[in-house]
């Protein structure tokens, strides 16, 4: 079951205790910061005191809200708060009332929601694969994870269960990134899974990599997702994560970003990269992050070429790390 917010904060710390350590404290904690705004709050994270410090030079009225001594806890709180926060969604989403989809809904049809209920259940508890988007160094964000519809009755079908339980420990105890690599599965996906491959992340990348979705729940066909498929409080996080999270390298398709750019959630993406001339154009960066153009992992034909030159920066990328 997912964590609910009284319990997260059930684990929250005093500031009694915590020793100074320069811009830090030791042990090192994490805090929750409350920004106040003219019709709603906004919650932030980060290392305690050193997050508070910077944004209280932006927003003078920024305080800590709760303090934690996991960095996961801090994000799981500021990204509930968030999402609790309906009045600061953009307009194109919010006429959509906060739309969350359940497993027995109808409302997109009964062709694109996968009715595995084991893999809807573990989407609903974790809307990602891999580490948290949050916490996660490198972020490939797509449009839905799709899976055959008969899934539940392949052999591979207790492997696709352990990798969304723990990412991290399937790579490390099956020697692939994912389950569409081991031998025994025959099915849509090898293809992206290959190609992400070349790239050379290994099993010790594994605590730095995530993949999510705009949809947030697993899904069957092929699909032509729409503003009106997406879930509120799912892409506040998605969009947290970016700007907020660990994530220094961020990657995304065309297709992906013009569903982003007309959420209205993504109000920092621009219409085109705003660096061109490279293999890997660059959509947007702030600081050490960079958002980057990047072709879909099953590309072939004439963009399969594209997509190699692509792979190799991205392996440049990793031998800086």
């Amino acid at each position: 079951m997912p964590i609910s917010l009284n319990e997260l904060i059930a684990n929250a710390i005093g500031p009694d205790g915590l020793k100074a350590d320069g811009q830090l404290t030791l042990p090192r904690s994490y805090g929750v910061y409350e920004i106040l705004g003219e019709q709603d709050n906004i919650y932030r994270q980060g290392n305690y005191p050193v997050r508070l410090r910077e944004l209280q030079k932006d927003f003078p009225g920024a305080i800590l809200k709760y303090l934690f001594s996991s960095k996961e806890d801090a994000v799981q709180v500021a990204a509930i708060l968030n999402a609790g926060d309906k009045k600061t969604v953009p307009e194109k989403i919010s006429r959509q009332e906060n739309f969350r989809l359940s497993p027995k809904s109808k409302t997109l049809g009964q062709s694109i929601i996968h009715p595995s209920k084991i893999l809807i259940e573990l989407f609903e508890r974790k809307p990602y694969q891999g580490v948290a988007p949050e916490l996660s160094r490198f972020l490939f964000i797509g449009l839905d994870a799709n899976y055959d519809v008969d899934i539940e009755k392949r052999s591979i079908f207790p492997k696709v269960l352990e990798y969304h339980e723990d990412g991290e420990k399937f790579w490390h105890t099956q020697g692939v990134h994912h389950p569409f690599l081991l031998r025994e599965y025959r099915g849509d996906g090898k293809r992206y899974h290959q190609n992400f491959e070349r790239i050379g992340f290994r099993a010790e990348h594994a605590n730095l990599i995530s993949f999510a979705e705009l949809f947030h729940l697993p899904s069957i066909g092929r699909n032509k997702l729409s503003v009106a498929n997406l879930d509120v409080a799912h892409l506040k996080r998605l969009n947290q994560a970016i700007l907020e999270g660990d994530a220094t390298h961020i990657f995304i398709s065309s297709t992906v970003a013009s569903l982003m750019r007309a959420s209205g959630a993504f109000t920092w993406l621009p219409g085109k990269p705003t660096e061109t001339k490279d293999v890997l154009p660059v959509l947007f960066r702030s600081g050490d992050k960079a958002v980057y153009s990047l072709l879909h992992f099953s590309s072939y034909g004439k963009y399969y070429k594209k997509l190699c030159l692509q792979i190799e920066e991205i392996r440049k990328i990793i031998a800086q790390i």
